[in-house]
């Protein structure tokens, strides 16, 4: 009788405690992210207001932060995704689900020699690839924009970097998405938290990445959004559960 009632004690409590220790995690993760801001601000007061470009080598952006961050490992990896898992490891599943949720990326610095784990991914579209290539206009290039709050700079994701483009659909299914929307995943209970280029932090729902201002030219009422005429059933089954945009 007492190991019955202890049973189902515990059946009742287990749902709950995860669910806090999910709301902690989500805390911690914006926590990082927050601290992430705060270094690329004063990476930016001290570049005259300009990102970075991938002269800077190995990764780019993450080169170019590594002393703001190489004795904090730790904020680079949200809490819910801090175990790594190889890409040919036969257990990760492209339909694997709650798998994307224990991935981590990682980045070789093959100048220090030494790799570092990753589950945030940067908005490529802040930086300029080649500054030479004409068709590099997107690029945002500088903080200084209108509406930053809608101009992603940090987020989960599964990659270094959160590939877009509103000409991209959303992935068939929850997991790596290795082409793409690399952050498009349900990593903290109906979204993902993100960075903002107003120095912000809030949750971003799946449907609503194609709704964000990526770079000058995104198209913000593509045929993924409301404004674009996206139907309900038109998005992959496993985000059709989550709020549209």
């Amino acid at each position: 009788m007492v190991i019955s009632i202890v049973v189902m004690l515990i059946s009742i409590l287990l749902p709950a405690v995860q669910r806090v220790r999910k709301q902690a995690q989500a805390v911690v993760c914006q926590g990082n992210l927050r601290q992430w801001g705060f270094a690329f601000k004063t990476y930016l007061d001290d570049n005259k207001n300009k990102w970075f470009d991938m002269g800077t080598g190995d990764h780019g952006w993450v080169s170019s932060m590594w002393p703001f961050w190489r004795d904090e490992p730790d904020v680079a990896l949200c809490p819910t995704a801090r175990r790594y898992v190889p890409l040919n490891d036969p257990n990760l599943s492209l339909i694997g689900g709650d798998r994307t949720n224990a991935w981590v990326g990682w980045v070789q610095l093959p100048a220090r020699r030494r790799a570092c784990a990753m589950s945030y991914g940067f908005n490529p579209w802040l930086y300029p690839l080649d500054l030479s290539r004409p068709y590099d206009f997107p690029y945002w290039r500088t903080d200084n924009v209108r509406d930053g709050g809608r101009a992603p700079v940090l987020m989960d994701c599964v990659h270094h970097e959160g590939h877009t483009s509103s000409t991209i659909g959303p992935p068939e299914y929850e997991g790596p998405p290795w082409m793409g929307y690399t952050m498009c995943t349900n990593r903290h209970n109906g979204g993902i938290n993100m960075l903002f280029m107003d120095w912000g932090v809030r949750k971003v729902g799946p449907k609503q990445l194609w709704t964000l201002k990526w770079n000058r030219q995104y198209n913000t009422a593509n045929p993924w959004t409301i404004r674009g005429g996206v139907r309900p059933e038109d998005w992959p089954a496993w985000m059709r559960r989550f709020k549209d945009y």
